[in-house]
Formats: structure tokens, C-alpha cells, sequence
């Protein structure tokens, strides 16, 4: 009886209150922190590694999820993970 009552429920909706909570969150934060004037700021002072970093995620993002329809980077793209994680260390730095 219990399989049948976790049979038919249904999977969440992409919009439910969890998600518009961090959705508002993460504009409250950008809002509060003036990201976008520190983005700017950064561009001028180090636009190379910003641009390095900011194309590793476009092209994990944009073209491997959203394109390819590829969710599990580890597995086709073993290096990708380690890439990732220098290049914006070195951005950071």
C-alpha cells in the first residue's frame, strides 16, 4: 500500500516556495554586496582571469547542460571539475 501511495506522487514543480526563497536571497545579496559594480571593477583591474573563469562556467552551463543535455560532468569529462575549480581560485586570488 505504501509503494502505490509513493507511485503516484507527483515530482516537485521547478517554482515552489524552497526555490523562490533562494531566488529572492541570492538578488538580495547581489542587491546588498553591489555585485555588479564589483564585477565591473574587477573587469578593469583583471579582465583575463575573470574572462577565463567566466567562460568555464558559460561553457559548463550554457553548453554541456542546457545544449548537450549533460548533467554528470565527472563522468564524460573527468578533467573539467579540476579546471573549474583553478581557474576560479586564480581568479579569486
Amino acid at each position: 500500500e505504501s509503494t502505490a501511495v509513493e507511485k503516484k506522487r507527483k515530482p516537485l514543480t521547478r517554482l515552489n516556495i524552497h526555490s523562490a526563497f533562494w531566488i529572492l536571497a541570492s538578488i538580495a545579496v547581489t542587491y546588498y554586496f553591489d555585485f555588479l559594480q564589483t564585477v565591473k571593477e574587477t573587469i578593469q583591474a583583471d579582465s583575463c582571469l575573470l574572462a577565463a573563469s567566466s567562460s568555464v562556467a558559460i561553457y559548463c552551463i550554457l553548453y554541456l547542460e542546457w545544449y548537450c543535455g549533460i548533467e554528470d560532468y565527472d563522468a564524460q569529462y573527468p578533467a573539467l571539475i579540476p579546471i573549474t575549480t583553478a581557474t576560479f581560485i586564480a581568479a579569486a586570488i
